[in-house]
């Protein structure tokens, strides 16, 4: 959800403080770099609670315990939930429009 008075407007992908989820999944700032809102700093605080994170004009980024498997089914997860939930706001914009 956008707010329009948001002081970080036109930096959302890199200085959001906003908590945001999909499904499970945190949604996270971050960018290229060690910086201070870089992906080496965004993207670990965020895997402590979830083993999918999904970045701001990155992706989906995942984990495994013990192969790549686990990890792929997690980013496969986090994109069917998205289509899904994509979908049911489809149709109920349409049902209401």
């Amino acid at each position: 959800e956008q707010k329009a008075d948001c002081t970080h407007k036109h930096q959302c992908h890199t200085h959001c403080p906003a908590f945001r989820t999909v499904g499970k999944s945190p949604v996270v700032p971050g960018e290229v770099g060690t910086g201070p809102f870089g992906l080496c700093r965004t993207l670990p605080r965020a895997f402590v609670n979830s083993d999918t994170v999904i970045v701001y004009g990155h992706g989906v980024f995942a984990t495994g315990q013990a192969d790549f498997i686990q990890g792929y089914a997690g980013i496969a997860a986090v994109e069917n939930f998205s289509r899904t939930r994509y979908l049911e706001l489809i149709r109920h914009l349409r049902d209401v429009g």
